[in-house]
């Protein structure tokens, strides 16, 4: 499952995904390799084991892919729980899963991570209902500059429209967005705003580090 469009329709996802525009025979023997590693017995003692090992401040989960079952999460949620001196962030499209929506909720209300249920035009609503879920912030990948963005998004995506803000209180990636400082090379680290509670300059790692 992609944090990108959902669809692949005259092959859009391919093109909005950037998962699927990286070297993807080298990258797919990659995330084989670390979900191959959620299935083992001993992947949280594991994980634990290499955060204090590497001892980051931020991990950012799934920097491509998503939590993909209810007993996945509940695997990180012990993971994050056993390393309170780490600040975790995800994004995530399995909100929309009903049968993952209370281990995501268990894991949006632990004080060192931050969930970020992600959304666009066609998946910003279940049932007519907007995204909701307590202690998780809205992140939102617009498709056309234009595109109106729904009021109650904390975070944007591909607005390259030029403003710092589309928003009074919605944030635009700088990734995205490239009208800032940090254009000359935007990257999570110097921006910080996801992960807002860390405050030094510590190297940071994926999941695909940790498998």
């Amino acid at each position: 499952m992609c944090n990108g469009k959902s669809r692949s329709r005259n092959g859009y996802m391919r093109w909005v995904c950037y998962a699927k525009r990286v070297a993807w025979p080298t990258a797919r023997e990659k995330w084989q390799y670390t979900y191959d590693a959620s299935l083992r017995s001993g992947f949280v003692a594991a994980a634990v084991d290499e955060l204090y090992a590497f001892d980051p401040l931020a991990v950012r989960l799934h920097a491509a892919g998503d939590f993909y079952s209810a007993a996945y999460v509940r695997q990180w949620i012990e993971i994050v729980d056993a390393t309170p001196h780490i600040k975790f962030w995800a994004y995530t499209r399995s909100w929309r899963v009903p049968r993952m929506w209370r281990s995501l909720a268990d894991m949006a209300s632990l004080p060192n991570f931050q969930l970020f249920l992600s959304t666009d035009a066609e998946t910003a609503e279940i049932d007519g209902k907007p995204a909701h879920m307590k202690y998780a912030m809205i992140s939102h990948m617009k498709h056309h500059q234009d595109e109106p963005l729904p009021r109650y998004v904390d975070l944007v995506w591909k607005d390259k429209s030029g403003r710092a803000k589309p928003t009074p209180r919605t944030f635009a990636c700088p990734q995205g967005r490239r009208t800032t400082k940090l254009h000359a090379a935007p990257n999570c680290q110097k921006c910080r705003w996801c992960f807002s509670s860390c405050t030094t300059a510590s190297p940071l790692y994926t999941l695909e580090d940790v498998a």
